[in-house]
């Protein structure tokens, strides 16, 4: 017995139960979001990694994928398991991929994120200038702005050529059998600035010299039809008629070099990619041929729009990708991938797209708007569009012209851009000012764009 009297077998013991470990209960929760939960309960508490380091000994790009994580997970939001509130409408799962963080490149994701600034755009031009008499056709391309800071705008027969430096206007005149009825079509730079190459209803192309007003010599195409665009590449010139024909020219002769064609109907578009041996043409078709000068070859073909792709611009940063812009039927302003052919981004306008422009410093892109789907309306704005990861934000609105902005050219330091409307004129703007290291670095130095008189 022991001393409470009791028998040992009648003894009482606390006896310890072996409990079955079972997983937790998780009830039925239509508002839960199950990714989102599951990253969050994998994630540590505190939001630092189970071994503490100092902030100089961790790798920053480490640390800027954690921040990510936390934006597209919304790490702030301490409701996230919650079952009470509903989903809001068209809610798409953080690991969609549909969003732009996981189709951004990884190179992209890692890499220490640029600071970008709120900057004050100028809402009216620094300069307007008259231009009588100039032609409202859609289908011309009459301004240009050379590497050696002169403005070049046809009106009817006439060029003139501004210097923005010296503020001294130069004329070149052409004689036809009509003048009347003949007219300049199209104009361009070379790539140094120093001679000009211009074109004219009847298919005549012109290379000329502003600073002698010579004339050196023409090139006469076969086909007597208008020369819509013109450009000047170091491969040579390139021009875009009517009957939807590209041609290759040769400064040095008289006669066209190569007969490319690539467009069943008219050539309204030509650029050059900065940097690559790739040449972009738009038809009127809303075709857009990607040609290599190399084998003046089609490299590919795209069906950019329903109608009308005559602006087109090259990405500088990225030299794969090219915006084109339609017609007031189409209405769309379009990235596109020219080596698979895809389009990686799109703005809806609603209205006519008559010249784009890029900024590689702020990474915007620079439109402008004439005729809308509704007939007899037009919008006659400079659009700055932001672009990030192919998407669009507007930054500011252009509102000077009373007619469509027909041209657009960008100044040779990429800080200015001058407009041409129907309105009869030219308009210029202070959009890209120079960073901060680049104004430090010009001190004391006289802008070259002084921006005053008028063409007349």
């Amino acid at each position: 017995m022991d001393g409470r009297g009791l028998p040992a077998k009648y003894q009482t013991r606390r006896i310890q139960t072996k409990h079955t470990v079972f997983d937790r209960f998780i009830p039925y929760r239509p508002c839960l979001n199950g990714d989102a939960s599951y990253a969050k309960i994998l994630a540590h508490q505190d939001g630092t990694d189970a071994i503490r380091q100092p902030a100089q000994h961790q790798d920053p790009r480490s640390r800027y994928y954690r921040k990510l994580l936390d934006a597209v997970f919304k790490k702030s939001d301490h409701r996230i398991l919650a079952i009470t509130q509903r989903p809001l409408s068209g809610y798409s799962s953080p690991m969609s991929p549909n969003r732009s963080f996981f189709n951004a490149p990884m190179d992209d994701l890692f890499a220490t994120p640029s600071i970008r600034r709120r900057r004050h755009v100028p809402k009216s031009p620094i300069c307007v200038m008259d231009l009588p008499k100039l032609r409202n056709n859609f289908f011309t391309n009459n301004l240009d702005w050379g590497k050696s800071n002169k403005i070049a705008v046809a009106l009817n027969l006439t060029t003139y050529v501004w210097d923005a430096q010296s503020k001294l206007c130069q004329k070149i005149q052409l004689t036809t059998s009509r003048p009347e009825h003949d007219y300049i079509s199209c104009l361009a730079w070379d790539p140094d600035g120093t001679q000009l190459v211009i074109a004219d209803n009847l298919g005549d192309i012109t290379v000329c010299d502003p600073e002698c007003s010579v004339i050196n010599h023409q090139t006469h195409l076969k086909e007597r039809t208008t020369v819509n665009i013109v450009r000047w590449t170091d491969h040579g010139i390139y021009s875009g008629d009517r009957h939807g024909t590209v041609y290759k020219h040769d400064p040095r002769v008289r006669t066209a070099v190569a007969r490319l064609g690539g467009h069943d109907v008219m050539v309204c578009g030509l650029s050059q990619g900065p940097g690559t041996h790739y040449l972009a043409s738009g038809g009127g078709d809303g075709l857009v041929c990607i040609w290599d000068v190399r084998s003046s070859k089609v490299y590919r073909k795209i069906k950019a729009h329903t109608l009308l792709a005559k602006a087109l611009a090259w990405c500088p940063w990225r030299k794969n990708v090219l915006a084109s812009g339609g017609g007031c039927d189409d209405g769309n302003i379009r990235l596109w991938n020219i080596n698979t052919g895809n389009m990686v981004g799109e703005i809806l306008t609603q209205s006519q797209i008559c010249g784009m422009l890029w900024s590689e410093e702020y990474h915007e892109l620079v439109s402008s708007h004439g005729q809308t789907k509704a007939e007899g309306n037009e919008t006659n704005d400079l659009i700055l569009w932001e672009e990030k990861d192919f998407y669009f934000e507007p930054v500011a609105k252009l509102q000077q012209h009373i007619g469509r902005p027909l041209h657009l050219a960008m100044s040779p330091d990429k800080t200015h851009i001058a407009s041409v409307g129907a309105d009869e004129h030219i308009c210029l703007w202070h959009c890209f000012p120079a960073s901060s290291k680049e104004e430090h670095s010009s001190i004391n130095v006289v802008s070259p764009v002084a921006l005053d008189g008028h063409i007349r």
